[in-house]
């Protein structure tokens, strides 16, 4: 197994293995990710929201989970005011590439582990084994 980090692909909306220049992480792909200091085992899924511009501010149904943009407590809106989005982590360490924004993306990519089927977002900067 080969261990690398995700970024932030150079195709727009897409996470990249190894750099933003890398290959691209795809629906099913079997992964292994690094938590709390544990390889899970597990696969790449990924919610096309085809449609998810259209419906913000009504109720939306996200896997099991409703969301509104109805109400935001204050805390979440405090935290979404104080954090700039556009700023990188400090923790990244890909400084030349200029890749797209998977937050801009209006599909979603998370990971199912094998073991429980938890669910988990993927993030750039994260730690992945591929085979």
């Amino acid at each position: 197994m080969s261990e690398k980090k995700l970024f932030a692909s150079t195709n727009a909306g897409k996470y990249a293995i190894g750099s933003a220049y890398g290959p691209d992480i795809v629906e099913g792909q079997v992964l292994k990710i690094l938590l709390g200091g544990q390889w899970l085992s597990g696969r790449v899924r990924i919610r096309h929201n085809h449609d998810a511009a259209e419906h913000m501010g009504s109720a939306q149904s996200v896997d099991a989970y409703a969301t509104s943009s109805l109400g935001k407590d204050d805390v979440v809106e405090a935290s979404e005011e104080s954090f700039p989005a556009s700023d990188a982590p400090a923790w990244t360490d890909e400084r030349s590439a200029s890749p797209q924004s998977v937050a801009n993306s209006k599909d979603t990519y998370y990971f199912v582990a094998d073991k429980d089927g938890s669910i988990y977002d993927l993030a750039p900067g994260m730690q992945i084994q591929t085979q």
